[in-house]
């Protein structure tokens, strides 16, 4: 696989976006992008903390579990590792959302929690993406969205991980993966703000020289895996 990981505050003054992968076999790895909830206390340490259990996890117990079951259980351990930050930090409200790709030989595992994003592209052609966990999403599946009703609740996300009781099932898709297929995880400043078609179809190395040098007209921070099979 070839993997390039980035991620940068941009004009913000703290970056609350974690990326982290690790190898788990020659055909299989798993990779985790976090984005800190900059509405509640230490977004930075709540996706920190979040991702990093996430793969600990996964890293420890791959015979233990199907592998739908295997991404389900390391959020849910990863969500009782931040109620028990919450505490160590005097209990207030933390959160961050996620995406998750596991993958295994000739299958990837995605989930998801929030606004963060999995794209997969084949021969350069955009094959799927993850629908945002969010009140914009919600109400464009309703009806037209106006620029003011945009702006109001673009930062609004439905699910989330809290540390508190998880009611939902995690949702897992699973896809196919043959060899050159890419798969791009994104936190909402990198998809908002820059064109994700293009970094995705580059063959040639990202240049993160020149997205560094757009750090001061970012205005959120922006992150990103991408992961050519």
């Amino acid at each position: 696989m070839n993997i390039t990981e980035y991620s940068n505050k941009g004009s913000r003054t703290v970056n609350q976006d974690y990326v982290i992968h690790r190898s788990l076999s020659a055909d299989s790895a798993i990779f985790v992008l976090a984005d800190g909830m900059g509405g509640y206390s230490h977004g930075e340490i709540a996706a920190q903390t979040v991702a990093t259990k996430i793969v600990s996890f996964i890293e420890k117990n791959m015979t233990n579990y199907s592998p739908e079951d295997l991404i389900r259980e390391s959020i849910a351990f990863a969500n009782d590792a931040l109620m028990v930050k919450r505490m160590e930090l005097g209990g207030k409200k933390m959160g961050t959302v996620i995406a998750v790709l596991l993958i295994l030989n000739s299958q990837a595992y995605i989930a998801w929690l929030g606004d963060s994003r999995v794209y997969k592209f084949s021969k350069s052609k955009m094959e799927f993406w993850t629908i945002d966990h969010s009140i914009v999403q919600q109400l464009s599946n309703k009806m037209a969205i106006t620029s003011s009703i945009y702006e109001k609740y673009a930062a609004i996300v439905t699910r989330a991980i809290m540390g508190d009781e998880i009611k939902e099932e995690i949702p897992i898709e699973v896809l196919s993966v043959a060899k050159g297929d890419t798969f791009l995880l994104c936190s909402d400043g990198f998809y908002k703000q820059l064109p994700v078609e293009e970094y995705a179809a580059s063959c040639d190395k990202i240049n993160l020289k020149c997205l560094d040098d757009m750090a001061p007209d970012m205005d959120d921070n922006y992150s990103f895996i991408k992961v050519t099979v």
